[in-house]
């Protein structure tokens, strides 16, 4: 209220009253920051991330934060946050909030391999002929990890030698170490060849 106060009475006072509504908006969202900007989490694990909303003032705002992510297949991504690493690959996570965005770019990793066992199907055999070798890739927890890459080498190719898909061929007598590798982990089994018969004779 207004107060007109008259000189000649100065106890006599005129009030005029105005009124104006006063709308209070809240501050627009200027920045999305996602935390970690980058990470790198194994096949079956997570990850949480963090979403920072700030206004143009660099204020930290609380708004709900809408997550997404640019391959499902790859990694899914909770309501609050919380990735999920589905299969080897890379992903952008995003956070959304009143039309500004923030990423984070995941790649998903393979479970790391912790050894490897090479069994033969046969150990000794004779020259010329041959065996099948079979590679067990396993991680830290002792599970069997399928679909891995491995390498088949022979320490001894006068010997023996293996190709791509296991397969021992026996060349001369003597031992030879099969080996296959995927990594940096090795493993391996000891074959045996033998001198075949050249010939069989009876007497008298």
């Amino acid at each position: 209220s207004i107060c007109f106060v008259r000189t000649a009475s100065p106890k006599n006072c005129e009030g005029i009253m105005g009124a104006a509504t006063l709308s209070v908006t809240q501050a627009p969202v200027a920045t999305v920051t996602v935390t970690p900007a980058s990470a790198t989490v194994v096949q079956g694990g997570t990850e949480q991330l963090t979403a920072t909303l700030k206004d143009a003032n660099n204020t930290v705002l609380t708004r709900p934060v809408a997550w997404s992510s640019s391959d499902s297949a790859v990694a899914s991504v909770s309501p609050t946050g919380l990735v999920t690493a589905l299969t080897p690959g890379n992903a952008t996570i995003s956070a959304s909030s009143e039309g500004q965005s923030g990423t984070s770019a995941l790649t998903v990793s393979l479970v790391p391999v912790a050894s490897v066992t090479v069994t033969l199907a046969s150990s000794t055999v004779t020259d010329r002929q041959t065996t099948q070798a079979t590679a067990t890739v396993k991680d830290t927890n002792g599970n069997v990890l399928l679909g891995r890459t491995v390498t088949w080498t022979s320490d001894n190719t006068g010997v023996a030698n293996v190709s791509a898909n296991g397969v021992v061929t026996a060349f001369a007598p003597g031992s030879a170490q099969i080996r296959a590798s995927t990594g940096d982990q090795i493993g391996s089994a000891t074959l045996t060849v033998v001198a075949s018969v050249a010939a069989v004779s009876v007497t008298p």
